[in-house]
């Protein structure tokens, strides 16, 4: 017998894509913070409810989104993806997803 997890945000019907690793500065890719949707889980279902289409972990977990939905998220280049400490994010290291669900969108 075979067992298999799915984490919440796949059953909940929200998917995420992760695109790459990506500089940040202080005058942000993605300027929008949200402090209380800390961690991966937490961002994609904000991004996935509120239409946006891009979200990225910065810092072990900060939520950042584009509330202007431009999503210039690498204007400033690319980083290699050990910035991006496994997909959670590392000081002005954006670790970018694209919602794949679109049945928010």
């Amino acid at each position: 017998m075979s067992f298999f997890f799915l984490d919440q945000s796949f059953v909940r019907g929200e998917s995420s894509i992760y695109i790459g690793c990506f500089e940040d500065t202080p005058e942000r890719a993605l300027p929008n913070y949200k402090p209380d949707k800390h961690g991966r889980d937490k961002c994609l279902a904000f991004a996935a409810e509120n239409k946006y289409e891009i979200f990225a972990l910065q810092y072990n977990g900060e939520c950042w989104v584009d509330d202007a939905k431009i999503n210039n998220y690498d204007k400033y280049g690319k980083f290699p993806d050990e910035n991006c400490n496994s997909g959670v994010g590392g000081g002005y290291a954006n670790a970018v997803y694209k919602i794949l669900c679109k049945s928010h969108l």
